[in-house]
């Protein structure tokens, strides 16, 4: 495989961002928080007892949400033989000039550790001394003329094999008629496989952050997306990922808190709703209104809504709701609508159970549009709504955050209340060849501490648990 490769981080981040990106998100914390935020430990602060929201799926979910790679039957002959050279002249023991006989002298290589561009017999020495092949599967091509590409990824050699990176190779056939490499380029990573995210990894890495315990959501809103059309076997798809979480989460009882999901527009919303309100695993629902297409600003989708919320009243099913829309994150004016008509249209149906607003109104991050939904609600709990008395609020992860939203977000969750904000990592596939999405609960909860408030009110977020959750 490639040997290039970036140093581990402690914190996962997006895959959109760069390790460049993330160090300085990092150093810019440490540069504007107080000294006394940063020295806080883990021995004088506790660790959370709970986190709030970690997503766990099944291996049917993961095929669902992972994009199928393109194949190809069969290569050009000069094609298939130049990927098999390349594998065996650039294995661990290279063959030199038979590996150099299959670039053009003018070939660019991308250097993908740094990265920069490397050309002629740089880029030769690049390739002698800085890679070496294992496998490599074709994904695409093109011949035209003289000119052609070949896409794919390469894997090792385990079984089954692990794709390791992904590569281009740009071709040129020359006046000898051999074609040979004459742009390179390629990933550190392989593309994400379809895997579980196992009720024992979950616990393993709540063991590694010194958690008692998650709530374990489910994904199973994804099968009724807006993204995608309605197909034959959505609702069947839906009842067997809720039926896989709750008997996952049954294996680890003292530790894993299983909550169903369904898209809550849908037809079957009530009677899945009804359905897993039976399963005695199950103590909690996740609606992600973003997902599901929900817009609160439409009559008929608060009527909706509006229903299934009574109805988990009725069965006592606590609700984590991720209330931005795909629109909201960029609209600070829609952001404050949802929020609004999710106070006035839905929370009054739900006096008796605990309501979290997932990533404090926004996504995993906190821009003024996320503010402005928090403001709706942090100004009826300061004016003593009695609708809010249930109302908590899963405190985001500090990825992405300058100077001026780690003030607001300080100052709204002290209106707010420390009472009222739980811990939550937003985990996803920890499995998964890039770690996951979010950083893993004990990783999540560090960079929690970097933030300036004191040591009391980490404590008290520490504490929270909710009823569902004891």
């Amino acid at each position: 495989m490639y040997k290039n490769t970036i140093g581990k981080l402690l914190v996962h981040f997006g895959e959109e961002y760069s390790a460049k990106c993330v160090l300085g998100v990092a150093t810019m914390l440490i540069a504007i928080l107080p000294l006394c935020a940063l020295s806080q430990t883990s021995g004088e602060i506790p660790a959370p007892v709970v986190d709030y929201h970690i997503h766990i799926q099944s291996l049917k979910m993961s095929r669902w949400l992972t994009p199928e790679q393109p194949t190809v039957d069969k290569l050009p002959e000069e094609f298939e033989r130049l990927l098999r050279d390349k594998e065996k002249y650039g294995a661990k023991v290279k063959n030199v000039p038979a590996l150099t006989d299959l670039y053009t002298k003018d070939a660019l290589v991308l250097e993908s550790g740094n990265p920069v561009w490397r050309h002629g017999s740089s880029a030769i020495d690049y390739v002698f001394y800085g890679t070496s092949i294992a496998r490599l599967v074709p994904t695409g091509y093109e011949m035209n003329g003289s000119l052609g590409y070949i896409t794919g990824y390469e894997t090792d050699f385990s079984t089954p094999p692990k794709p390791v990176s992904s590569f281009i190779y740009t071709l040129r056939k020359e006046a000898d008629g051999k074609w040979r490499i004459s742009t390179e380029s390629f990933t550190q990573n392989g593309h994400i496989v379809p895997i579980e995210h196992t009720p024992d990894s979950i616990v393993a890495e709540l063991d590694a952050g010194g958690i008692q315990k998650a709530a374990a959501l489910s994904v199973a809103f994804v099968f009724g997306s807006e993204d995608k059309p309605t197909a034959p076997g959505e609702y069947e798809n839906v009842k067997g990922e809720n039926d896989w979480v709750a008997k996952s989460v049954a294996r680890f009882p003292d530790r894993l808190v299983g909550s169903c999901s369904f898209n809550p527009l849908k037809d079957y919303a009530l009677e899945e709703l009804d359905r897993c309100s039976k399963l005695p695993q199950i103590k909690g629902l996740k609606f992600h209104f973003a997902d599901s297409g929900v817009d609160l600003r439409k009559p008929e989708h608060v009527e909706k809504v509006r229903r299934v919320f009574q109805a988990a009243n009725k069965a006592r099913l606590a609700i984590v709701v991720h209330l931005a829309t795909r629109q909201s994150p960029s609209n600070p004016d829609l952001s404050r609508q949802q929020a609004s008509a999710f106070l006035n249209g839905i929370l009054e149906v739900a006096p008796d159970i605990t309501v979290e607003i997932a990533h404090m109104s926004g996504d995993s991050y906190y821009p003024l549009s996320s503010d402005a939904g928090m403001e709706v609600f942090a100004n009826a709990i300061s004016a003593g709504d009695k609708r809010t008395k249930n109302l908590y609020f899963q405190a985001v992860t500090q990825e992405r955050l300058d100077e001026a939203a780690i003030t607001r977000l300080v100052k709204r969750m002290r209106q707010i209340g420390m009472n009222r904000l739980l811990n939550a990592s937003d985990r996803t596939n920890a499995s998964d060849p890039k770690g996951g999405k979010n950083p893993a609960p004990g990783d999540n909860w560090k960079l929690f501490l970097l933030l300036p408030l004191t040591k009391e009110e980490f404590k008290t977020v520490a504490g929270n648990v909710l009823p569902h959750m004891r």
